[in-house]
């Protein structure tokens, strides 16, 4: 008798560690960067969504072969992104009274057909607009083939503009997205931005990868140390991206003394930051999202 109580009582506490892992692997308390941008001729405040590096990682059966362990190994690490994109993140978009989400990059983990799937399903329960900045890991074909990583860039590229740069206009204000700024801007990218900031307009800039500050360089160091002593910003001095001819002229609009562009919003390093990029411009970096952080951009 007393056995079989024991086995009872061990049961039911395994049990309960196993339903303590699950809940504790399913729980979704996400934090909120809040951000406030004050903008002249702002009537109205806007509210703008910020959401990067969520990491989407689901097991695929084109997967499971030789990459297997590092596979699993992804899909541990970012937390059950996918489940949480599934079940958690649409509800909060749609609960917020957002008037646009940015997906920022880094959505996916690598670029496969499941992953792709996983987020367009996510996309299509939203109410609201949305821009999404495809970005390294983005289209990375990662662990995939390359049939499965033709197959993901037709979801990916479906699921809105893909344009070099993409735009959502405010009535006082623009909203002017990079992307893929993983790689250098090309010339219809920089054409583009270059007519935005001439139609007189305030521009908030979003972009997956961040610039390097002028005047300080805490920003670098914090991704050096992070980043076994990779400073991946857009700069000139020793950081991982180096801007090519199309690239200088971009950040030349930014760091203008009168630029247009009065803040810039990033994500890829999956920390926060704060600070100026110039005297006038200011620039926010959002932790992940695979870690249940996100953005709130009040614009006024």
């Amino acid at each position: 008798m007393i056995l079989i109580t024991s086995l009872i009582l061990l049961s039911v506490c395994a049990a309960l560690i196993i339903l303590a892992v699950f809940l504790k692997k399913n729980a979704f308390d996400p934090t909120a960067e809040e951000i406030t941008v004050d903008l002249d001729g702002v009537d109205s405040p806007v509210k703008i969504l910020w959401i990067s590096d969520l990491h989407i990682a689901v097991k695929s059966k084109n997967s499971m072969g030789k990459y297997s362990d590092d596979l699993l190994a992804r899909v541990k690490w970012t937390q059950n992104s996918a489940g949480k994109w599934k079940n958690n993140w649409p509800d909060l978009i749609n609960n917020s009274g957002a008037d646009l989400v940015v997906f920022g990059g880094d959505m996916l983990d690598f670029g496969s057909l499941n992953n792709a799937s996983v987020f367009r399903d996510g996309l299509n329960k939203l109410k609201i607009p949305y821009i999404y900045l495809r970005c390294d890991h983005d289209v990375m074909p990662t662990y995939i083939s390359q049939l499965e990583a033709d197959e993901a860039a037709k979801i990916r590229d479906g699921l809105c503009d893909n344009s070099d740069i993409i735009t959502y206009e405010f009535e006082d204000f623009t909203v002017a997205g990079w992307n893929n700024s993983s790689f250098n801007i090309t010339d219809d990218g920089l054409k583009k931005m270059q007519d935005i900031c001439s139609n007189g307009k305030p521009v908030l800039l979003m972009t997956h990868v961040p610039l390097e500050p002028k005047q300080d360089t805490s920003l670098s160091e914090a991704s050096r140390d992070i980043f076994q002593g990779r400073s991946l910003l857009w700069g000139y001095n020793d950081q991982y991206y180096w801007p090519e001819y199309n690239t200088r002229q971009f950040l030349d609009i930014i760091y203008a003394d009168d630029s247009p562009v009065k803040e810039v919003f990033c994500g890829h390093l999956h920390f926060s930051w704060d600070g100026y990029l110039t005297d006038s411009v200011k620039q926010h970096v959002f932790a992940a999202a695979f870690e249940e952080n996100y953005g709130i951009i009040t614009v006024k």
